[in-house]
């Protein structure tokens, strides 16, 4: 008679009490699975029971839980608020809203193509923003013109302006690491968005 082994006779046990019938007629079976149990509950936790709660208790626990809720609704509010005054503020002041940018400069066309081409760059270094006007672009399909902030040979891509016959004007933020570059050039790129440049460089300009 094959008898049950320890994992079907805690298995039996985790089932509500459902013996098998080799189980229930077998007493060597019985006593491994009462030794089993009795060193699963030894390491089980306590169980715990909480004091029954009348309805009074309840009610005021309801009570109490809704006053923290509006609490919190109350701070939430007062941070939409405090947000929204700073924000109208920041319309209000026109430093905030314009910020001050050097006075423009011309850069110069690398590329025949965009030989006809004005570029004008209002950024030094420092700055956290700048902006860039184009106008009389050469219109190139499936191409941008990418702008990079340069320093040591390492450029750092901040804005895309796309190629079209109509004048573009483009404003940029400048990452901390890029705020003491050296020049900014900008290449001509069939696939933007990449670590450094993939396209030639169509204009450039070296700050003083």
């Amino acid at each position: 008679m094959a008898h049950l082994n320890d994992e079907e006779l805690l298995v039996s046990w985790r089932r509500y009490g459902d013996k098998s019938e080799h189980e229930d007629s077998c007493q060597l079976c019985q006593s491994r699975r009462h030794t089993l149990l009795e060193v699963v509950t030894s390491v089980l936790p306590e169980p715990t029971q909480e004091p029954s709660l009348t309805a009074t208790q309840i009610l005021s626990r309801l009570a109490s839980r809704e006053h923290t809720l509006k609490v919190i609704s109350r701070r939430q509010i007062a941070g939409v608020a405090i947000a929204l005054m700073l924000s109208s503020l920041a319309l209000l002041s026109p430093s905030l809203q314009k910020p001050i940018l050097p006075a423009p400069v011309q850069m110069a066309a690398t590329s025949l193509p965009f030989a006809s081409s004005r570029v004008m760059v209002e950024w030094s270094p420092g700055h956290k923003m700048g902006k860039i006007f184009a106008s009389q672009l050469k219109v190139i399909p499936n191409s941008v013109l990418e702008v990079w902030l340069i320093k040591d040979r390492k450029h750092v891509p901040v804005a895309i302006i796309p190629l079209s016959s109509h004048d573009e004007t483009v404003m940029f933020a400048v990452p901390k690491k890029a705020r003491n570059a050296e020049a900014i050039g900008i290449t001509l790129e069939h696939s933007p968005n990449m670590p450094k440049p993939t396209g030639p460089r169509v204009f450039y300009h070296k700050f003083h």
